[in-house]
Parts: structure tokens; sequence; C-alpha cells
């Protein structure tokens, strides 16, 4: 679906001024298409971490994970 302001009306939650390629703490939300399961899988009640989510230290290695939620289809963490 294509953008349009008209229907869409979405505002930028980013700070006017703020230069965002500087170094800091930054809260990112990822989720995937149609919520499919990338991240990894549920075995017994239990995450199994997929091949996605132990590639993106490798893929991204200056990416400093802090806190985060994982769930099959979305990642929520702050990063440095």
């Amino acid at each position: 679906m294509k953008y349009s302001p008209e229907k869409h009306h979405r505002r930028s939650i980013r700070l006017k001024g703020w230069d965002y390629r500087r170094p800091g703490w930054y809260f990112v939300t990822m989720v995937t298409h149609n919520r499919e399961c990338l991240f990894g899988t549920v075995e017994n009640k239990k995450m199994i971490l997929g091949k996605l989510w132990i590639t993106i230290g490798v893929n991204c290695p200056i990416i400093f994970m802090g806190l985060y939620t994982l769930s099959v289809g979305r990642m929520v963490a702050i990063n440095r």
C-alpha cells in the first residue's frame, strides 16, 4: 500500500534538529512481514533462536544490543 498523507495522517516522532546518525541509544522495533517466524521458533514453550537473529550481530557489527524482547515475528530493543 502506497503512503497517502490524506489517508494515513502520520506524524513524525523524531526529535527536530537531532541527527540520528549520531552515536546514542535508540529504541527500535522490527516486525517481520506477515508476522513470519524469522527470528526463531517455539518448541516445548521455549524460544529457539533462528538464523536471522543469530546473524544480526555478524551482519551489523556496529550494533550493540542493550535490553531487548524477542518473539518469533517481532523484536523490540534499545540499541547503541
